[in-house]
């Protein structure tokens, strides 16, 4: 199966870049199907961006996805505006296409991961990240990261009950957050927020063929035991890359047509 990845596209923050408001173009003829590891579009967005897209789009929503909501109620919501589309979500789910097992989540995170000890991590988080500030809960308050926490222990229960499941293909993982402290790149591994970004699931993903991730808006492709692990994350519109400051997006190494093989 040939498979197109992205991530954190954002094209909610594109209102001034119309080559960035539009959706992904399909690669090639040749691609089956095209994943879409989070942050896409706030909302429902996403789902009514790529509902008639020529391939299936496999997608979990990311953080962003919940700003300005709750999180309850979005994904019903979300649920039903796929039904009849091109976009399959994902959220605790499976999905077989061609003999490939698909397990979606947007897997937030524990905050055990490095640089700060547990408590420190959270408190730094929640003072941090708009994840904190702009997403709700289903009693009006905040969404805290030790509901992130919670939501995290939930999602590894399905993929550690799914991805040892016997299935005779091959089994793609697509969560928003990633897996491991190596998909954050060295400058930032001091960096306090990365509990936020990354948790040790190295154990798990060496369980699988490929898993694809985005969050951290820098590229990334490396292996965990047998299984690849990728992120082709766009980033925010606007803001210069350093080493190419002509683009109008963040991360300068992402490939719109970037296709793999599973």
């Amino acid at each position: 199966m040939r498979i197109q990845v992205a991530s954190d596209l954002h094209h909610e923050l594109a209102v001034s870049n119309s080559a960035m408001a539009a959706r992904l173009e399909h690669a090639d003829d040749a691609v089956d199907v095209l994943v879409l590891a989070g942050d896409i579009h706030n909302q429902t967005g996403a789902i009514d961006l790529y509902a008639d897209y020529p391939v299936p789009v496999v997608y979990v929503c990311g953080n962003h996805e919940f700003y300005g909501t709750e999180m309850l109620q979005l994904l019903p919501e979300l649920r039903r505006r796929a039904v009849g589309t091109s976009v399959k979500l994902l959220e605790k789910d499976e999905l077989i296409l061609n003999n490939v097992r698909f397990l979606g989540c947007t897997m937030w995170t524990d905050y055990h991961a490095f640089p700060l000890c547990l408590n420190t991590a959270m408190e730094y988080a929640r003072n941090h990240m708009l994840d904190h500030q702009r997403i709700r809960e289903s009693n009006n308050g905040r969404f805290e990261p030790e509901d992130a926490a919670e939501e995290q222990r939930a999602a590894l229960e399905f993929l550690v009950r799914k991805i040892r499941e016997p299935f005779p293909g091959k089994t793609v993982v697509i969560t928003h957050h990633a897996p491991s402290a190596r998909s954050i790149h060295q400058h930032e591994q001091n960096n306090p927020l990365v509990p936020a970004f990354a948790s040790n699931l190295e154990f798990l993903a060496s369980e699988a063929d490929l898993w694809i991730h985005g969050h951290i808006h820098l590229s990334s492709d490396y292996r965990l035991g047998n299984c690849r692990v990728i992120c082709n994350p766009r980033g925010y519109p606007g803001r210069r890359n350093r080493s190419n400051p002509a683009l109008a997006y963040e991360n300068a190494q992402f490939d719109a047509r970037k296709v793999i093989d599973v």
